[in-house]
């Protein structure tokens, strides 16, 4: 998810177990308003726990208090910056205490999860969890395969030539 998004969330947002939402990026761009539909995994749902805003669990107040109900939308975008930032250095903390040398952001991590996807479902449900309107959207988010996938493919061609006798001069 998006952080906006995140901000965004309120208690109405959770049922049955699942995390509903529309995104903020295409709220009001797109001819067709997409809920996305995530199922709360018991690690999301000890975050949750953990970092919501105390004494607010109405169906109508946001989970975490980066956003609240009086705020204007320009004070909600500074909010948002201000949050984004936030998380992205603590985000920086971490990696650097476990040793990871790697860069750590929001982003990076949304970016992340896509890839991640890439190799294990179709970029139909990658594209429904990026909030994205279009299939082709969410294949230039993905890009081009990496070398190593390259690689593989070409190994496993050439495993497939092999046991079938296939000369590469036919």
């Amino acid at each position: 998810m998006n952080m906006v998004d995140i901000f965004n969330l309120k208690w109405g947002n959770i049922k049955n177990g699942f995390l509903y939402f529309i995104r903020e990026k295409t709220k009001y761009t797109s001819r067709h308003r997409t809920e996305i539909e995530l199922f709360l995994v018991p690690q999301a749902v000890e975050i949750i726990e953990r970092w919501a805003t105390p004494g607010r669990r109405k169906k109508d107040k946001f989970i975490f208090g980066v956003f609240d109900e009086a705020m204007d939308a320009e004070a909600r975008n500074d909010a948002a910056r201000l949050g984004v930032r936030v998380v992205n250095e603590s985000m920086r903390r971490i990696i650097r205490k476990l040793g990871i040398n790697n860069r750590a952001t929001t982003v990076v991590a949304r970016h992340t999860w896509s890839t991640i996807l890439k190799n294990n479902v179709s970029v139909s449900y990658i594209s429904k969890g990026l909030g994205h309107t279009s299939i082709s959207t969410t294949e230039k988010y993905l890009g081009d395969f990496d070398q190593d996938q390259k690689r593989e493919v070409g190994e496993l061609i050439a495993q497939i030539a092999y046991r079938n006798k296939i000369k590469v001069d036919e």
